[in-house]
């Protein structure tokens, strides 16, 4: 076709495929240039492993486009000062223009200290390891049989199934921000992890944290709808008030580890997996 435009995309996670798609489907003829192996970017490598029904219909959506005939793909190219190529370099192929598509690459820190010894890990690399991503499919993390995960969101979850099931971890515990209306995962998700809980101690712990829900207009109710009754499990689940209790300031790692101390491993119940106490403390700032 004479006087077709081209355009080239870096990167090919769902906002560079999809707009691919699109440019081509106005006639563009479009090169991808991603990083991974593999298409998908966080829909391919951020999503657990056993969620095999949410994965393979995004990979379909995907093949859709990069089935066109005026798309080429390319994989396993980095674009960058350090990569395969410089944007420079890019440029100068006689691409019409150019769509930067490479999503969030940094993590956040907490500023505390020690998050930078042995053991201490950002959750997108502990994600992509479990999903199998080079080079971090060959990084080695230790992670021992007692963990903490700082968030409450559905990557908190998929993590504390890896610990659980993959790691064989003895101790789970999700150290949050906010209180029970605030965390970001769903009952199916959550159905995952109920028969490793103590359900007496939730609803121990949902009366005590109930002053401080209150105090900043939470519905302790919330926290109850997050988790369905499980079949031969209990949930187990602890909340902090304040800020790391007595002391009127946010919590450091050596303080996470001694809160950790006070949480017991739940007994077997007849389970066909390894015992484990999953803990939740609510740091509830009034």
């Amino acid at each position: 076709m004479e006087n077709q435009f081209s355009v080239a995309v870096i990167g090919a996670g769902p906002a560079g495929l999809f707009g691919a798609r699109e440019l081509a489907q106005q006639g563009v003829r479009v090169a991808i240039f991603n990083r991974d192996i593999k298409p998908g970017g966080l829909a391919e490598y951020g999503i657990y492993p056993a969620k095999h029904t949410m994965k393979e219909g995004l990979r379909k959506q995907f093949r859709l486009g990069l089935d066109q005939p005026n798309i080429d793909y390319y994989g396993n190219v980095s674009i960058g000062g350090n990569g395969n190529l410089t944007l420079d370099e890019l440029c100068a192929l006689g691409f019409d223009a150019v769509l930067v598509t490479v999503g969030a690459q940094g993590t956040k820190s907490l500023g505390l200290p020690g998050e930078d010894l042995e053991g201490v890990y950002h959750a997108k690399d502990v994600v992509y390891f479990y999903n199998k991503l080079p080079p971090f499919s060959q990084k080695k993390f230790h992670f021992g049989k007692r963990c903490a995960i700082i968030g409450a969101g559905n990557v908190m979850v998929d993590i504390a199934r890896h610990l659980i099931n993959g790691q064989k971890a003895d101790e789970v515990t999700a150290v949050v921000r906010r209180g029970p209306n605030e965390v970001n995962f769903t009952k199916d998700e959550m159905k995952h992890l109920i028969p490793y809980l103590d359900l007496e101690e939730f609803e121990k712990e949902m009366a005590r944290v109930l002053p401080a829900l209150q105090a900043i207009g939470q519905d302790l109710e919330v926290g109850r709808r997050q988790r369905e009754r499980p079949v031969g499990g209990r949930v187990h689940q602890h909340t902090g008030e304040g800020r790391y209790p007595g002391t009127g300031r946010d919590p450091t790692l050596h303080d996470l580890e001694r809160l950790g101390q006070r949480i017991s491993v739940a007994p077997e119940l007849h389970l066909s997996t390894p015992s484990l106490s999953l803990s939740m403390w609510f740091f509830l700032n009034q």
